[in-house]
């Protein structure tokens, strides 16, 4: 059965390892994937709160050395023991195509990326792979973050434009194209009922987990202003660092804590 905490994640990960087959894979490469993905995945899901404050009251805190920051990159670390040698220089699409050659037996992304595992022209595991929601530490909720792109329709929108926006929002995120855009392109559906429409989980079985996943997903705390990536893109450094053995998790959550201080500063965020 998948693992349901990150200790039997990392018990899966060594038993499933061989010459032949990685235990698991991650973006290991200094990319923002490495950080929204695999790193947040396991902060979240060990009880990890990134900020306290706001930053309209000037006191927007990280909180990147918390004990469950610097267990989830350990724990990354620790997986990487089971992963593909070159895992630290793996992004978003080496990671995927190692799973979908069924190199590697683990891995935790984004929930658009099952459709492609799932289809056999794309994937040489179509016909033998499973999803299931991600791990948690013991009384904490498996949460992921929350991904993807937003409609909607501005406090400054044209009144003149409102009714065809709305008409064009509307099509949209109907059942119809629902149907079209999911069961053709694999995104993510916008209405809960596509999660569990019979003929579109027939053709995409990891819906359903999807649509669990997106109820207990968490929007990114920074996702607020505007130096959200450039804040990410520190910590995914300083991680990749860490993961290449150049230096300690206490070291890289350090680093990232002192420059997002810096940054956050410099923008007003934090007095």
């Amino acid at each position: 059965k998948p693992p349901t905490t990150w200790e039997e994640y990392l018990e899966a990960a060594e038993a499933l390892h061989s010459d032949d087959v990685a235990g698991n894979t991650m973006v290991g490469a200094n990319d923002v994937s490495l950080f929204l993905v695999d790193w947040y995945t396991r902060f979240k899901s060990m009880g990890g709160e990134l900020m306290t404050g706001s930053p309209q009251d000037g006191d927007f805190t990280p909180q990147l050395t918390s004990d469950a920051s610097v267990r989830a990159l350990q724990h990354m670390i620790d997986s990487a023991q089971y992963a593909p040698a070159a895992v630290s220089t793996y992004g978003f699409t080496e990671s995927v195509d190692a799973m979908a050659t069924g190199s590697v037996a683990m891995t935790l992304m984004w929930s658009t990326i099952a459709g492609s595992l799932y289809d056999p022209e794309s994937s040489q595991i179509a016909d033998s792979i499973a999803v299931a929601a991600v791990p948690a530490d013991p009384g904490e909720t498996g949460s992921a973050v929350r991904g993807g792109w937003g409609l909607g329709l501005p406090a400054n929108a044209d009144p003149a434009r409102t009714d065809a926006a709305w008409a064009v929002l509307s099509f949209l995120t109907s059942k119809e194209f629902e149907q079209a855009q999911v069961g053709t392109y694999q995104t993510d559906p916008n209405r809960r009922s596509t999660f569990e429409d019979p003929g579109l989980v027939e053709q995409l079985p990891y819906l359903p987990v999807a649509g669990e996943a997106a109820e207990t997903a968490q929007m990114l705390e920074l996702a607020s202003i505007p130096e959200t990536f450039e804040l990410v893109g520190e910590a995914a450094r300083e991680f990749n660092l860490a993961l290449a053995g150049q230096q300690t998790a206490e070291e890289a959550t350090q680093a990232a804590q002192e420059a997002w201080e810096t940054i956050l500063r410099r923008q007003g965020h934090l007095d």
